[in-house]
């Protein structure tokens, strides 16, 4: 019997896509549910990334807890080592939370309008 890698075996549908994670041809992406990383979840890590930029919410798709900046760290390098064209989670992380500081926002209006 072939034995493949190891998330071949592993019996679970991403939540995003809804594909079977043990028939992805690369390795998926791992994040926690939970904030103490006892409950992994599988994801197909570029169907992950473009859901949180295209959403513009920066939580974990099943718990709904916040992600961390390394999180998304982890997931732009995981999209840049399989070459999938998608590692720019963290930086519009970034950009959004800029725009929502008022005290920055308000101090690029004011440089724009004198």
């Amino acid at each position: 019997k072939k034995k493949g890698p190891w998330w071949t075996k592993l019996d679970v549908d991403d939540p995003i896509s809804l594909d079977r994670i043990g028939d992805l041809r690369r390795e998926p992406f791992c994040l926690y549910a939970d904030d103490e990383g006892q409950v992994p979840v599988y994801f197909e890590g570029r169907m992950l990334a473009n859901y949180l930029v295209s959403s513009g919410k920066f939580e974990h798709p099943t718990s709904r807890r916040q992600l961390t900046r390394d999180e998304c760290a982890s997931l732009d390098a995981y999209c840049n080592r399989y070459k999938l064209g998608c590692g720019y989670v963290t930086e519009v992380l970034d950009e959004k939370e800029r725009l929502q500081d008022p005290g920055e926002r308000l101090a690029m209006l004011r440089q724009v309008a004198s």
